[in-house]
């Protein structure tokens, strides 16, 4: 009930506002999770939820996807060493930032960097991969939150940025 009514109030915010319905649903969860509405046995049942996916669909789902979604042509095509050092510089920064920052903050650094890696992956597919890699799918919450909300925030901040030294 809890995920078709946010799924609906995200539907609706998107037509009044023209905001993406995805990010208005996931910020009402994050919301009905900081404010501990929702019951022990519903939060059980996302847990089994969530559990029973990641152990039955996380490796058939990054199969298909990977070998489905990947441009081949156009991967084979970019694999120089510019853009190999450039992949492999990006990933290291992440995951150092990530360790200093949770080691800083009190949080596993190793968890705190896979989550900052994430960023550097496809969205969710990327995440399942980069955390079933890991065998840390216990933190795919943590990492779809880290990529959507990350995302959303870096995007808002370029254009901040772009409209200010635009002129």
């Amino acid at each position: 009930m809890w995920v078709i009514l946010s799924y609906m109030v995200g539907v609706l915010v998107h037509q009044l506002t023209g905001w993406p319905a995805p990010l208005v649903m996931l910020g009402l969860a994050v919301l009905i999770k900081l404010t501990v509405t929702l019951s022990s046995g519903l939060e059980e049942g996302a847990y089994l939820m969530h559990h029973f996916f990641t152990k039955a669909a996380a490796y058939p789902v990054l199969f298909v996807l990977g070998l489905t979604l990947t441009p081949w042509q156009v991967l084979l095509s970019v694999l120089t060493p510019v853009y190999l050092i450039t992949i492999v510089v990006t990933v290291l920064t992440l995951a150092l930032v990530g360790l200093i920052v949770g080691r800083w903050a009190g949080l596993n650094p190793i968890e705190s960097a896979l989550i900052n890696v994430c960023h550097s992956g496809m969205g969710s597919v990327g995440d399942m991969a980069i955390l079933t890699s890991a065998h840390r799918m216990h933190l795919m919450p943590f990492a779809q939150l880290a990529t959507r909300m990350g995302g959303a925030l870096t995007i808002v901040i370029a254009l901040m940025m772009f409209s200010v030294y635009q002129n």
